[in-house]
């Protein structure tokens, strides 16, 4: 808890604009991405006075200025130490990205679910999440790839900080496992007892070994 602490406070000192969003959409703020392609991620008011709590709402897309814009990403450190934010409630179809840190500090959250579009998770995504049991990677063939990091250091699984309970893994995963980070997201997991392997991964499975020779 305490290195999490340190880690958690070195960032919020960090020097960053007080207003780091480009515009609020019903309590949520959001930084344009592109003009061109129309698309926005979720951000902060402000890093060092993250004021999001309960359950947040990300929708598929969002009006400013009268024109629509595509949610695509959830920011880094768009929910960093929001100890009263309790999850999301994500309709948005098209977020393929998490940020790094994007969930740091959030000891609040219990269940989280990676829909099928999202294919990349950044590092010391959900450091501090001490309450985190429940996870779910949606069926498709596409790969997710996950970052590293705990609050023990970069060299750690992207989940060590989480008592993960239950895991329903219905898609390829990929992270890094090089010396410097060679940790799966799952390690060191004292309480898993339940790991699901959906229909779509057992298909892959299986087409991989009968490719495979003995």
């Amino acid at each position: 808890m305490n290195k999490f602490l340190f880690l958690l406070m070195a960032i919020l000192t960090t020097s960053f604009s007080a207003r780091a969003y480009n515009f609020e959409y019903n309590g949520v703020y959001y930084n344009i991405t592109s003009s061109t392609n129309m698309t926005v991620e979720v951000t902060y008011y402000s890093q060092s006075n993250n004021n999001y709590s309960g359950i947040v709402t990300i929708p598929n897309s969002v009006t400013y200025n009268g024109k629509n814009y595509i949610v695509t990403s959830i920011g880094n450190y768009a929910f960093v130490g929001c100890t009263s934010f309790q999850g999301l409630n994500i309709t948005a179809k098209n977020l393929t990205t998490i940020g790094n840190y994007a969930f740091a500090g959030c000891n609040s959250i219990t269940e989280f679910i990676f829909n099928k579009k999202i294919t990349s998770v950044g590092n010391y995504a959900f450091n501090g999440c001490y309450s985190l049991s429940d996870i779910t990677f949606e069926s498709t063939t596409s790969t997710i790839f996950l970052g590293y990091g705990s609050s023990q250091g970069k060299a750690h699984g992207l989940f060590e900080d989480c008592p993960l309970e239950h895991v329903v893994i219905d898609r390829p995963l990929d992270y890094y496992i090089d010396s410097s980070y060679g940790f799966s997201p799952f390690a060191n997991q004292d309480y898993l007892s339940d790991i699901e392997l959906g229909i779509m991964l057992q298909a892959f499975h299986a087409i991989y070994f009968m490719a495979t020779p003995l």
